[in-house]
């Protein structure tokens, strides 16, 4: 049996006035990482996987706040690079250079990588962002809207890592979610922050054409969410510089991934405050419990 702990959308060196759900933290960024590293001496686990806006900027001196507090943990630490950890050109090759440890020796030029999770394998791939007048590429500028996209490298490696799994089912992250958040979550009449751009498509086809991924596990919408595609369980986390401050417990066992939130911040001495608009934005129980068979 293995445990994997994931949690997402930190932003070091965000301001005030960063995009969330509900109200931001990020003045209590060291308080909430201290609390999870003692949660985690606590709550023994076998890997830790950031679900991507690890920081704001994607600078080095966010890559060094979060090498630094990936270094205090009891456990291995990995990330999956999100749109925020890639703002400037040269970030991507800033965090393979400077923290190749949370990728792995045998990762791609794109920060792709397979982690073996015993009767799963735990596969992440980096989001390349583009729009019409962009090529894809490991870099996202903020201006204006950018689409989600993976290239055909990409897929081909995913194909051959898949087969080299001899059926062994795959737990697939990446940064973006692959479906908008609906209604029953949210109790609008219409789903909202539906993925933008033509490509997130293809990724969904090939997931529903390769049954041995049997979950997807996304932040960049900032809140916990469930969904299905067809035999696979697609899970998105709300934000962990956002109350309550959830992180997903993935065990893998013979026959079985379970999915489950946990809460490792009591926030009773806090100076937080709740948008009670959006508490849907910690999701349902439907949302925070998963038993997928393998």
């Amino acid at each position: 049996m293995k445990r994997l702990i994931y949690f997402t959308d930190t932003h070091i060196g965000a301001g005030a006035d960063a995009w969330g759900q509900q109200p931001t933290c990020a003045h209590l960024l060291p308080q909430l990482l201290s609390r999870l590293r003692e949660w985690l001496i606590r709550n023994p686990a076998d890997l830790v996987l950031h679900g991507g806006d690890c920081t704001d900027a994607g600078n080095a001196d966010q890559r060094r706040y979060e090498l630094e507090f990936a270094r205090s943990l009891p456990v291995p630490f990995r990330i999956c690079l999100g749109n925020h950890d890639l703002r400037r050109p040269d970030s991507l090759g800033g965090w393979l250079s400077e923290c190749r440890e949370f990728f792995g020796e045998n990762a791609t030029s794109g920060g792709d990588y397979v982690v073996d999770l015993g009767p799963a394998a735990l596969i992440v791939l980096t989001t390349r962002w583009q729009r019409q007048t962009v090529a894809p590429g490991f870099h996202w500028p903020d201006e204006g809207v950018m689409w989600a996209s993976f290239s055909d490298e990409q897929y081909e490696w995913l194909e051959n890592r898949l087969e080299r799994l001899r059926g062994r089912p795959a737990i697939l992250a990446m940064h973006e979610t692959l479906n908008p958040l609906p209604p029953r979550l949210t109790g609008l009449t219409e789903a909202i922050h539906a993925p933008p751009g033509p490509h997130i498509q293809r990724m969904r086809d090939f997931i529903n054409s390769h049954p041995q991924v049997r979950l997807v596990l996304s932040g960049h919408c900032h809140a916990t969410c469930a969904t299905r595609d067809g035999g696979c369980v697609l899970l998105t986390t709300s934000a962990f510089f956002e109350p309550p401050f959830q992180v997903r417990v993935i065990t893998v066992s013979e026959g079985q991934i379970e999915a489950t939130i946990a809460y490792p911040i009591d926030i009773g001495d806090l100076d937080v405050r709740i948008d009670e608009g959006k508490r849907w934005s910690a999701g349902q129980w439907e949302d925070w419990t998963a038993r997928i068979p393998i």
